[in-house]
């Protein structure tokens, strides 16, 4: 999981290459429409990479019947996706100290204004690093909800993860989102969709 400011970085052209890689490595039968679905990058820009990784010779594309491709990473792709991976995990550290921060902020807040117990509801990668802030400062987890179906069921923090319909109407939850942190979720490792902006329901604003 990599992430990159909403106005953009210098490395965003090497997530989404590197994306696109990963996805090719997976399965080389997958189309430039499945690949867009799976990275988040809009088909037009995956068109455009796979033409540049074609040329730089990264892939090797091959036609089968029915006008389908597929496409097989070369000796020099494998190259490209270590090195990209390698310059993009570099982010990660300072991503993570940069949520955490904004995270604990928001939760002090909750805490001053009463709060002791919630459910936090939102994107996994998020969810732990507040669930982890609310036990730094005392504050009870409830419950755990996302509403990315990969994974429901999964532990975080102890809490079993549930479906965001699962949440029950007047429960007081604490959502957390990529985009109230300045950020949006690059899909390059761990892909994920987050659910509506970070706030408190119940009257109680950050």
């Amino acid at each position: 999981m990599v992430l990159k400011p909403k106005n953009g970085d210098s490395t965003s052209s090497a997530r989404q290459t590197l994306a696109v890689l990963e996805t090719m490595e997976q399965s080389s039968e997958a189309t430039q429409r499945q690949i867009a679905s799976q990275t988040g990058i809009s088909l037009g820009l995956v068109n455009a990479i796979v033409k540049d990784l074609g040329k730089r010779g990264m892939i090797k594309i091959r036609q089968v019947p029915r006008r389908r491709l597929l496409y097989y990473l070369t000796p020099q792709g494998f190259a490209e996706k270590t090195a990209l991976l390698l310059r993009v995990f570099r982010t990660v550290q300072h991503d993570y100290q940069q949520i955490r921060v904004q995270l604990f902020e928001q939760a002090s807040g909750m805490r001053e204004k009463g709060v002791r117990e919630l459910a936090i509801c939102g994107d996994p990668f998020l969810l732990e690093i507040g669930c982890i802030c609310c036990l730094e400062l005392g504050i009870t987890v409830k419950a755990i909800y996302t509403d990315n179906p990969y994974r429901i069921g999964d532990n975080i923090c102890g809490h079993i993860v549930r479906g965001i319909k699962d949440l029950k109407n007047g429960e007081l939850s604490w959502e957390v989102d990529f985009s109230l942190l300045g950020l949006v979720r690059d899909h390059v490792v761990e892909r994920s969709r987050s659910p509506e902006p970070g706030k408190l329901t119940e009257k109680i604003a950050l």
